[in-house]
């Protein structure tokens, strides 16, 4: 009974073992390598032509907020694959994206100055001086044809006015090792969700 389980358990070692090492050499390692870090460019406009700043959309909550839409100046953006479970692919990726300060002549009047309201108890909201929206990305993978081979993703970040923001987070990626080697270029949209500084 022993050297059954004993057996059972080394199997199981060596199956972890492969499958890690399969993914590991799935990934490769050199100039081609999967497990470089690839720069993000953004998507193409509705035309199929290279866009002239970032690509970002917004969402109809976004748009219709009482409070100006953030203006992005830099956006930067890299990304790489990384083991997953069970033997898959995850994408890291890390995101710089600047956002000019709020201009409060152009806010309603109501968050110009400290304002008080009653919930459980006396609350004092102080006059707003930058915005905050929730924003995610959607990373397109293409091959070095520009063929779209996946669509991923990121989870939501808060974007805050008036400062570089920096995310950095991982997804699972439904590409195998193998096909993971064909991504030789990564595309960006930014999407604004809506603003949680805003009044509802």
């Amino acid at each position: 009974m022993r050297r059954t389980t004993t057996a059972v358990m080394a199997g199981f070692i060596v199956g972890a073992s492969l499958g890690a090492s399969a993914v590991y050499w799935g990934l490769g390692r050199g100039r081609s390598s999967a497990a470089e870090w690839i720069e993000a460019a953004p998507a193409l406009g509705l035309s199929g032509q290279p866009r002239k700043g970032p690509a970002i959309s917004f969402s109809t909550d976004a748009m219709l907020a009482d409070l100006p839409l953030p203006e992005v100046t830099a956006v930067s953006i890299r990304a790489k694959f990384l083991p997953g479970t069970e033997g898959g692919l995850a994408l890291g990726y890390v995101a710089q994206i600047s956002v000019k300060p709020l201009d409060t002549s152009k806010i309603p009047e109501r968050y110009r100055s400290d304002h008080v309201f009653m919930a459980d108890k006396r609350v004092t909201v102080p006059a707003l001086k930058e915005t905050v929206h929730a924003v995610h990305l959607d990373l397109e993978l293409r091959d070095g044809d520009g063929f779209l081979l996946a669509t991923v993703a990121g989870p939501s970040h808060p974007l805050e006015s008036g400062r570089l923001s920096t995310f950095q987070d991982q997804v699972p990626c439904t590409l195998k090792p193998l096909e993971a080697r064909r991504v030789k270029n990564i595309r960006y949209n930014i999407s604004i969700e809506s603003c949680s500084s805003c009044s509802t």
